[in-house]
């Protein structure tokens, strides 16, 4: 049976995208190669040692100047049985100048039975926390005047994706805050790859891939290892066109989970939606 932490990981990965957890977000931003008003939807599909772990169903919508995603994740199979997860996430913004701005993050869940609850609103670049459930009393709060500008989870993916379609390479830097934590990401160019096909995913073809890093800074609890805590993470992010018309998008995420080796997160299905 996998260990309710590796599910922890891979969650605060993918389902809050902290990948990275809204890997749908990445296309919002490429505006020029859209039409002027677009829906779509993309589902994911997390497999930790073999298993169907974690699916994400992510629905977006742009326009020249807004955007606005919502992501659903919830566990599967075992894990759903023993750990049960689902959690809801939300994110509207706006564009300024090629970057996204979020105006408003809120992820709505339940983690083992227990109500978890985050809505954060932006102004002038500085994110204030509306609610945030559960309490924790034993976190070191971020000060405010380092966590000034940081994206929500979801917006890193679409900065690098908006990157890779404007420049071709994966070069970016992000701070994220998610009203607990701070972490900082840094993405750099690993090259094109021919994925193969897969009966876990509707893409094959050629793809860049991104080289990730990330490393949490503060916000770390008062009782855990910060040394453990704060060491570096890796991913890595193929971005791809799914299919003709479409925007870039991630096409496949593979996320270091400790002693289970890897999370991969493939794209199982894309499609353009009623507007």
């Amino acid at each position: 049976m996998i260990r309710a932490v590796a599910l922890v990981r891979i969650i605060r990965a993918v389902a809050l995208v902290r990948i990275i957890r809204a890997v749908a977000l990445a296309g919002v931003v490429i505006c020029a190669a859209m039409p002027a008003r677009a829906e779509w939807l993309a589902v994911y599909d997390a497999y930790v040692a073999g298993a169907n772990a974690v699916r994400l169903t992510a629905r977006f919508k742009v326009n020249p100047a807004t955007y606005q995603v919502s992501v659903q994740a919830r566990t599967l199979g075992l894990l759903d049985v023993f750990v049960g997860s689902r959690q809801d996430t939300r994110v509207d913004g706006i564009f300024h100048g090629p970057l996204p701005r979020p105006r408003q993050f809120h992820a709505e869940g339940m983690w083992k039975g227990e109500r978890r609850h985050t809505l954060i609103d932006y102004h002038d670049g500085h994110p204030s926390i509306r609610s945030l459930l559960p309490v924790e009393q034993a976190r070191d709060p971020v000060p405010p005047a380092i966590r000034h500008n940081a994206l929500d989870r979801l917006s890193p993916l679409a900065q690098l994706a908006q990157h890779v379609a404007r420049t071709g390479g994966c070069d970016t830097n992000a701070t994220t805050y998610d009203g607990r934590r701070l972490e900082e990401t840094r993405a750099r160019t690993g090259g094109w790859e021919e994925l193969p096909p897969t009966n876990v995913s509707s893409f094959a073809g050629r793809a860049l891939r991104c080289d990730i890093e990330l490393r949490q800074t503060a916000g770390f609890t008062q009782s855990e290892d910060r040394a453990h805590a704060g060491r570096l993470r890796h991913a890595q992010v193929w971005i791809a066109q799914p299919g003709p018309g479409a925007p870039m998008l991630p096409i496949r995420i593979a996320l270091d989970i400790g002693w289970l080796g890897r999370a991969m997160v493939y794209l199982a299905e894309f499609r353009a939606t009623a507007p």
